[in-house]
């Protein structure tokens, strides 16, 4: 019947999927979409012109890579973080050249995003700052490129020289979409 009900996720929503929104108001028959957006990313490198999964790169050489995602629907959330981790084999030296694109428009560096380097892990993070912004834009693409030289510590042969990235985004609107009380960007602790 017509009213307000609580749907709420049957135990803790994992990291790779989203909790749905509490409170849903019926009016007359309706459908309900059980779960809320969840963004994917996908990693290439760029040869070409043309993006590729693998190449053969000597030392010295520069490597640029794309990820690719979409702004996420984030109906319900007051605050959504979006964050890119990437680590790179010893082999790879980042060029910290990271530029990003949402629906085409390109991002300012600092004021945008801000990519954060770990030296001792080889790693960094690309920060998407105050993302609820895009909340108009959902579906849109998002694009992220960078690069990094082939060192002298690559490994020659079938062993390669691999760069792993994966994405933390917020999954639950009724957690008002972050957890780390001192950077509403970053997931919490």
């Amino acid at each position: 019947g017509d009213g307000y009900y609580l749907v709420k996720d049957a135990g803790a929503v994992p990291a790779d999927d989203a909790a749905t929104k509490y409170i849903l108001q019926v009016l007359g028959d309706v459908t309900i979409d059980v779960k809320a957006d969840f963004p994917t990313l996908d990693k290439s490198i760029v040869e070409e012109g043309k993006n590729v999964d693998l190449n053969e790169v000597f030392v010295g050489d520069k490597i640029d890579y794309v990820l690719t995602s979409k702004v996420p629907a984030m109906d319900g959330y007051k605050s959504y973080f979006f964050v890119i981790h990437d680590t790179m084999s010893a082999g790879l030296t980042f060029n910290n050249d990271v530029a990003v694109k949402i629906n085409g428009n390109a991002l300012t560096a600092g004021t945008d995003f801000t990519v954060e380097f770990d030296e001792s892990t080889n790693s960094f993070q690309i920060i998407l700052k105050n993302f609820i912004q895009y909340k108009g834009l959902a579906g849109e693409a998002i694009e992220i490129t960078y690069s990094a030289t082939l060192n002298e510590d690559a490994n020659i042969g079938e062993t390669g020289n691999p760069n792993v990235a994966n994405l933390v985004f917020s999954n639950n609107p009724n957690e008002n979409g972050h957890g780390d009380p001192e950077n509403p960007d970053k997931p919490g602790p």
